[in-house]
């Protein structure tokens, strides 16, 4: 099993929204939390050997929650992911935190 922590950033058309990602990975699954706009949710999903990759969760925000499937790429360096919701598409980027900024 796999633990990744990436900082993110999901581009939104009132700006960006920034965060973490928690994944952990094994036998092609998913599993972990989403930390966005001050709530933490758990997301699952599963990537190929590629890297391609589908993730289920949700967003709360201030007025709604919002249920989205997000596609996308996955490394042990990066995340790219596109966030479809019920009314809007989000892109969210990340960068994986090292060993030593998650200890500091």
């Amino acid at each position: 099993m796999k633990n990744i922590k990436y900082n993110i950033t999901m581009y939104t058309p009132i700006g960006s929204r920034y965060g973490t990602i928690n994944l952990f990975l094994a036998d092609n699954l998913i599993n972990g939390t989403l930390d966005l706009l001050e709530h933490s949710e758990p997301v699952n999903g599963s990537f190929d050997s590629k890297g391609n990759c589908k993730i289920n969760g949700r967003l709360v925000t201030l007025l709604r929650t919002i249920e989205y499937t997000a596609v996308g790429r996955i490394t042990e360096k990066a995340i790219e992911l596109s966030l479809q919701g019920e009314r809007n598409i989000f892109r969210i980027k990340g960068i994986a935190v090292t060993e030593s900024e998650v200890k500091a």
